[in-house]
């Protein structure tokens, strides 16, 4: 059976229609010595510009509300997976107003580029990671892999960001603006 293009591209298509993005559970997906991946992934997130907050699993409520605080932020979004009472957070279906930060769940830390992989979805949209001032990403430890093809055989969806960093970029006189395209300040709160 000869097929038109647009055949093919709706049938392309078709599989990310049933997409779940399932972001309850992090990918377990590290392959190496943990220290030794962690070390490498902490030392390239960091020239990056990037801020790591090291946290429990069971005092990760209260390290977000201490990072708000000490922000003076407001309000907020996240995904779906996060709804902690004392915390101002909207969903992403709330954007009509400017939140002051965004919390996404990550896919996978890259320790060879100090890089973030997020996935996107029904449940976490893309605008979380680029339309706030402000993007906390929470990860584990078990998350971290040495290179970027071990994190994309774990992703699911059909649309994933790589985050190297906060945004900036430099106009033709060489000065340096933050946050013109995405985030100001990058935030990974590192479960161990």
């Amino acid at each position: 059976m000869i097929m038109s293009s647009r055949q093919f591209i709706l049938r392309q298509l078709q599989p990310s229609r049933s997409y779940q993005l399932k972001v309850s559970e992090p990918n377990n997906h590290s392959t190496g010595n943990i220290a030794e991946l962690k070390a490498a992934f902490v030392e390239k997130y960091k020239e990056l510009g990037g801020q790591l907050i090291n946290c429990s699993v069971n005092h990760i409520e209260a390290t977000i509300k201490e990072l708000i605080e000490s922000h003076s932020w407001h309000k907020g979004i996240s995904s779906k997976e996060f709804t902690w009472q004392d915390l101002p957070l909207g969903s992403f279906d709330d954007l009509g107003y400017d939140p002051d930060f965004s919390i996404t769940a990550c896919s996978g830390l890259i320790a060879s580029t100090g890089s973030i992989v997020i996935e996107c979805g029904p449940d976490q949209s893309r605008l979380a990671s680029v339309s706030c001032q402000n993007h906390i990403v929470i990860a584990k430890n078990t998350q971290i892999v040495s290179h970027i093809h071990q994190v994309l055989k774990y992703i699911n969806g059909s649309m994933s960001c790589i985050i190297s960093g906060h945004s900036k970029t430099a106009d033709i006189e060489k000065t340096l603006v933050d946050g013109a395209h995405g985030p100001k300040q990058l935030f990974l709160i590192l479960l161990a």
